[in-house]
């Protein structure tokens, strides 16, 4: 009797959860390693799959079956994107373009420093006054002078931001005069450590000053970027931070000494995401995609898989140094010294 009384309880219990509860448990995530290589293994061939690296003073691109498609030593430093790399010496004033399969597609005569941001591919000057971009076969697109030091940019799909050294903001389209300037009186000195704009340049995000240092965000509307969220950083920095946007441009991340900061960009509303060492790199996707967080610390390295709705998914430790990573949609590109290793999505 006792028994059969717990056992139309247990039901009970299970019944009212199912009504007043009703939500799904959410699917188990794992990453698999599915393969093994190392970049030194050249075979120097084109492939239309492609993926670069810049790794243990290595660059070049490797396919998603594990092939290394092309390797060499980096000379002084070096840029590189999905399509093109550039292997610079200390002295050079000429800029080679190659290509996946390490031919030469195009040259620049210039000194600077190259980079890419999103496949965009841009050259800043040494006294960092002058960036310019260029198309992927080496022809100039646009000039920007700011008057000012650069001292942080981000660009989308045809819009760019400049954060100076006068602490000013300023956004580009396709034309060398700003189409907004943002320029903070507020902090006792003046500086712009970081700058974010999202992929449809609807958005900005900047960290300017100095005592205090304040985080400010706009909006684009009616063709007007108007002010939509300020506030002073809890923690000031003297250096460079990380902030950006996910590519939805629903979440700001800011970098904090225990992670990063996540705001909705509707509510400003801030979650903290935790994580050892000093976060690196970060990629969020969007809201309720899969996201991730690279950090170095002295003892080691932390690659920290995680998803706004469910939090921490899996952490993969690295011995300390640099830690390459680039995310897919259904595996993730991991590596340490000279080995790259793909992990496979497994959803259940």
């Amino acid at each position: 009797m006792k028994k059969r009384f717990f056992l139309i309880l247990f039901f009970i219990l299970l019944t009212g959860y199912m009504i007043f509860f009703p939500e799904q448990l959410t699917k188990e995530i794992l990453f698999l390693p599915s393969w093994v290589s190392s970049i030194e293994n050249s075979e120097a061939v084109y492939s239309e799959e492609a993926f670069p690296f810049m790794l243990d003073s290595r660059i070049g691109y490797f396919s998603g079956n594990g092939r290394i498609l092309y390797s060499e030593n980096i000379f002084y430093g070096a840029a590189v994107s999905d399509d093109i790399f550039l292997n610079y010496s200390s002295v050079s004033d000429k800029l080679v373009i190659q290509d996946v399969a390490g031919r030469i597609v195009g040259s620049i005569e210039t000194e600077g420093l190259p980079f890419f941001i999103d496949d965009r591919f841009f050259v800043i000057s040494p006294d960092r006054l002058i960036v310019k971009e260029y198309s992927s076969e080496g022809d100039l697109l646009l000039t920007l002078s700011p008057g000012s030091m650069i001292t942080s940019m981000d660009a989308g799909e045809g819009v760019i931001v400049l954060g100076l050294l006068n602490g000013s903001i300023s956004v580009y389209d396709s034309a060398p005069e700003p189409v907004f300037t943002y320029y903070s009186t507020d902090s006792r000195y003046t500086v712009a450590y970081a700058c974010a704009v999202t992929e449809d340049g609807n958005r900005v995000a900047a960290v300017t000053g100095l005592y205090p240092q304040q985080l400010v965000c706009f909006e684009l509307r009616n063709e007007v970027y108007i002010p939509v969220f300020r506030m002073n950083m809890k923690n000031e920095y003297r250096r460079n931070l990380l902030l950006d946007y996910s590519n939805d441009g629903k979440l700001l991340y800011v970098e904090n000494p225990d992670g990063i900061d996540l705001y909705s960009t509707a509510t400003f509303l801030r979650k903290e995401v935790q994580i050892a060492g000093t976060v690196r790199k970060a990629v969020f996707p969007s809201v309720k995609k899969i996201s991730y967080l690279v950090s170095e610390g002295e003892e080691q390295g932390l690659l920290k898989v995680y998803r706004s709705d469910i939090g921490r998914i899996a952490d993969f430790p690295f011995p300390p140094g640099e830690l390459y990573f680039y995310p897919c949609d259904k595996c993730f590109f991991a590596g340490s010294g000279n080995i790259i290793v793909r992990y496979d999505l497994i959803e259940g």
